[in-house]
């Protein structure tokens, strides 16, 4: 119940009130599908809650696949990858344009 209460608030743009109920969720039954809803409902921008989710839900399903997928997504997410050919590494450009 509380996760349904959690989502609605999230849908509704009342995170703090979405963290509340996720939290009471967690208190009376900290499973990694409550942990991977409050991930869910969290801003993109909170890479350390999500984290912390994320890894909470894998330490309790630890043969899953599924987190080590997510875990790697957010990691991925939070790197720069440079574009082919552009920049100053030489990343991407042939051996003539680099005058070799």
């Amino acid at each position: 119940m509380h996760v349904v209460a959690a989502r609605l608030y999230h849908s509704i743009a009342h995170h703090d009130d979405a963290m509340m109920e996720f939290d009471k969720a967690l208190a009376i039954k900290p499973a990694a599908y409550n942990y991977m809803n409050r991930l869910d409902s969290r801003p993109k921008s909170d890479r350390i809650g999500r984290m912390a989710d994320l890894t909470a839900a894998s330490n309790l399903k630890p043969r899953s696949p599924y987190f080590l997928m997510r875990k790697s997504a957010m990691l991925d997410a939070q790197v720069e990858h440079p574009v082919l050919g552009q920049g100053n590494s030489g990343a991407g450009v042939g051996i003539h344009a680099r005058g070799l």
